[in-house]
């Protein structure tokens, strides 16, 4: 379960009307801060992490996204402050480097 009651972090787990027997095509904000966004695609066990700054961002699919999500999981539980979450975000800051293109 993420996260914990009184956290500040807030996650979800599909996104309101989403047709969950249809989740290919579905992408769900699970972490927004001012500094960054991880979006989770379903269906794909992908997720994306973008780094509003530098309107940078990176794709973590399989394993990776696995071990990610992990992470993500155990920097929450140290502490669920956006702070926090935002400098653990900040140690993939060499693997952040597909420019994100607005359509």
């Amino acid at each position: 379960m993420l996260p914990g009651p009184g956290c500040n972090v807030r996650w979800r787990t599909a996104p309101l009307g989403a047709d969950v027997n249809n989740s290919s095509t579905t992408m769900n904000v699970i972490y927004n801060s001012e500094h960054y966004y991880v979006v989770q695609y379903l269906g794909q066990h992908m997720y994306e992490l973008v780094d509003k700054g530098s309107a940078r961002g990176a794709f973590f699919q399989g394993d990776v996204a696995v071990r990610f999500m992990s992470s993500m999981r155990t920097a929450i539980a140290e502490e669920a402050s956006i702070e926090h979450i935002d400098e653990f975000l900040g140690s993939y800051e060499e693997l952040v480097t597909v420019p994100v293109v607005r359509h």
